[in-house]
């Protein structure tokens, strides 16, 4: 029982560490220390108890409830909740780290090891940027606008049938603004002759219900049904593809 609350313990302080730091840094570098800190925390517990003869199960088993006994009651009850679900991919990449520390224990394999933690490090980093883009604007849905008027900034309105390009892209900003200076590749893109550029403060609602917390970038084709709903970031290779 001794070990079992040492272990339980451990790993509950250690959770507490990037808990703690999570509205101070990036989602991905929350992750990312998890998953290290996770990763040392099993290796020292493994190798701490390597002569006592116990089985991994009763380490790991202290080390996981120590991860999650706060930490779903959370998600359960904040299953509805924006912020909750920005973050709920932490809990697929570092029971990975967790692994990896246990494979490492059992069998010294530096090559499978260097692999594994490149994979995971590419999940995290990349996993983890296609996680909050979904969490942020969820799936692209069947829309189209012909017809639709939308009010520029500025209170001018413009009818999407009078428009000629072949794309339209349209900015909501009901949220906060993108930096548009940050983001120099994308004007040039919405520069281009194919492309009208509508920036708005509607709130479209139905197509884009998160625009009020995010700013939004909504891409249509020539029959005016909507091929991209999303970030600025991810809206700019849509664009490239698009127009070259």
């Amino acid at each position: 029982m001794k070990k079992f609350l040492f272990v339980f313990l451990c790993s509950n302080l250690v959770y507490w560490i990037p808990a703690l730091y999570r509205g101070y840094v990036s989602i991905t570098s929350s992750v990312l220390i998890e998953g290290l800190v996770y990763f040392l925390l099993t290796w020292w517990l493994l190798w701490k108890f390597k002569d006592d003869g116990e089985s991994i199960v009763r380490i790991l088993f202290p080390l996981f409830l120590g991860l999650l006994w706060l930490e779903l009651p959370y998600r359960i009850v904040g299953i509805n909740d924006v912020e909750s679900f920005f973050t709920l991919f932490h809990l697929l990449t570092t029971p990975i780290a967790i692994i990896l520390a246990v494979y490492w224990i059992k069998h010294h394999n530096y090559k499978v090891l260097s692999i594994g933690s490149l994979c995971w490090l590419l999940l995290a980093i990349v996993g983890n940027t296609y996680w909050m883009e979904f969490a942020h604007y969820g799936t692209l849905s069947a829309h189209n606008l012909a017809g639709y008027t939308i009010k520029e900034v500025g209170e001018k309105e413009i009818s999407i049938d009078d428009c000629r390009e072949k794309y339209i892209v349209i900015y909501l900003h009901t949220g906060p603004l993108f930096d548009m200076e940050k983001n120099q590749e994308f004007i040039e893109l919405a520069k281009n002759p194919q492309v009208r550029f509508v920036e708005t403060e509607e709130e479209m609602t139905a197509i884009s219900p998160r625009a009020k917390r995010t700013p939004t970038i909504i891409i249509l084709n020539e029959q005016r049904d909507m091929v991209f709903k999303g970030s600025i970031r991810f809206a700019t290779s849509k664009l490239k593809g698009l127009l070259f």
